[in-house]
């Protein structure tokens, strides 16, 4: 009895310590809320859509990259006013772009932008919609160990966007992979 009497106090300061340690882990690392979206389930970043795009450009992190504006129907590359891009093809891309597989979101992600690989991104996408609103993506490397890539809006790290890496292949396409496919003989 009397040795429970002595470690009585150890045993009751051990778990007031563990108390504290598990509040510190909580208020110190990002919440992840939201569920997982069932596979093929799509949802939009930013309530964009592909038809309400009106000028979209991309860089990786190695420079390469393009930029699109729609003139009337079609879109043309502004710096190269003499190469016409498939319009189907840009379309395709916009819509890949903003049709993203969503898995979950983590909030509050300030100052952990280096461990999403979102400090340096992958690439950088700047979108324009139609009535003028500017939307800013900063995609990461894809994540093998969980197979995501993780995305963040507007420079906003409240928000991180945990979605499947198909969304990457989007941006390793060059200008030539947007011009019409040649016909004939």
């Amino acid at each position: 009895m009397k040795r429970w009497k002595k470690a009585l106090p150890l045993i009751l300061l051990l778990l007031v310590l563990a108390g504290l340690l598990l509040a510190y882990y909580i208020l110190t690392h990002p919440k992840e809320t939201g569920e997982e979206t069932a596979p093929g389930t799509e949802m939009l970043l930013g309530g964009l859509t592909a038809d309400r795009i009106a000028e979209i450009s991309y860089e990786t992190e190695e420079g390469t990259g393009t930029h699109f504006r729609r003139e009337g129907e079609k879109w043309v590359i502004p710096e190269e006013p003499e190469i016409e891009p498939d319009s189907q093809k840009v379309y395709a891309f916009c819509a890949g772009t903003t049709g993203v597989g969503l898995k979950r979101v983590i909030e509050n992600a300030s100052g952990e932008l280096e461990k999403f690989g979102l400090a340096v991104p992958f690439v950088t996408v700047k979108i324009t919609d139609t009535d003028g609103k500017e939307t800013e993506m900063r995609i990461s490397r894809t994540f093998p160990s969980a197979n995501v890539v993780y995305i963040m809006l507007n420079g906003d790290p409240s928000r991180i966007y945990v979605c499947a890496p198909s969304v990457r292949a989007n941006f390793e396409k060059t200008p030539e992979d947007f011009l019409p496919d040649a016909s004939g003989p």
